[in-house]
């Protein structure tokens, strides 16, 4: 099928006219965000890194919104509907090796006085050095980009009947104008937006579909569970395995967030760099400390 194609004629879009208000509301803010960053001065410091005088707690919504993506709206949910919630049991482990890799690396960072990781490695080795591992994260959050872009295209062909090369041409487009006019200001307060767009939307869903479902939540907790689709997985043997063809292990459960958390603060740009955006080591670790009481809730 052509990415140009649009959904089967059959299909029952959900948009309704308050849905599309929404979507252009949204838009249009984080256009005039990018514009209204966009003035002052345009020194590095300002540019990559805000000034390092955004507020603490923005910065810490924003770097939560910095691991959240359409990826983990269809796909969490997708997976507790296919396979039920056995994969969840690594959220709860997320919170420590977040914070337990902040205080391994991001103090580093501070007293190293560097904008990137890219930088420190150009420091502590050779532009060589410098230049392969850029050109590998490159790679690597290219591919990411290109999933997200992808799922959210498909989101909207299912609720809109957007086609797909048209969404990701829009949605890249709109996002690259906000980011490259107002630098790094603009990325964290459009992710505040964000953010407040998401909770509403996702708190607003958990009550229609509770209120739809007979005993509210107690009624789906027991459902879900007589389906097999709870934690009904962790009870089997398998589960426990070290077997590589077995589909979800617990040490698959516990090491996933593990590298993920290494990887954030240790090595992602993306997450670093926010944190670098605060002004000292103490407001840094009040912004983890918002991420760390949004993350586990909202996922």
């Amino acid at each position: 099928m052509s990415l140009l194609s649009s959904a089967p004629p059959n299909i029952q879009y959900s948009m309704t006219l308050i849905d599309l208000v929404i979507v252009v509301i949204s838009l249009v803010a984080v256009i005039s965000i990018g514009i209204f960053c966009s003035r002052g001065p345009k020194d590095t410091v300002t540019y990559l890194l805000g000034s390092r005088s955004t507020p603490w707690w923005a910065i810490g919504v924003s770097y939560m919104m910095s691991i959240l993506s359409t990826l983990s709206i269809v796909a969490i949910p997708g997976e507790a509907y296919n396979h039920g919630l056995t994969i969840a049991i690594g959220q709860l482990f997320f919170p420590f090796f977040i914070v337990i890799t902040f205080f391994l690396f991001i103090r580093f960072y501070f007293k190293s006085f560097v904008f990137t990781p890219f930088e420190y490695l150009e420091n502590r080795f050779d532009t060589r050095v410098r230049t392969i591992a850029a050109g590998v994260f490159w790679l690597t959050r290219l591919a990411y980009v290109s999933l997200v872009l992808y799922s959210a295209a498909k989101v909207c062909e299912g609720a809109m009947g957007w086609p797909v090369l048209i969404t990701i041409l829009v949605v890249g487009a709109i996002s690259i104008t906000y980011t490259t006019l107002g630098g790094f200001k603009a990325v964290v307060w459009t992710d505040l937006i964000q953010f407040l767009i998401l909770s509403a939307g996702l708190i607003i869903t958990l009550v229609v579909a509770l209120r739809a479902v007979p005993g509210g939540l107690v009624g789906a907790w027991e459902f879900f569970n007589a389906q097999g689709h709870g934690f009904n997985v962790a009870r089997d043997d398998d589960f426990f395995s070290f077997n590589p063809y077995v589909r979800v292990t617990l040490w698959m459960v516990i090491l996933s967030p593990m590298a993920a958390s290494l990887f954030a603060n240790s090595a992602d740009q993306i997450s670093i760099q926010r944190l670098l955006g605060t002004k000292s080591y103490s407001q840094a670790k009040r912004s983890m400390c918002v991420f760390v009481a949004l993350q586990l809730p909202t996922m």
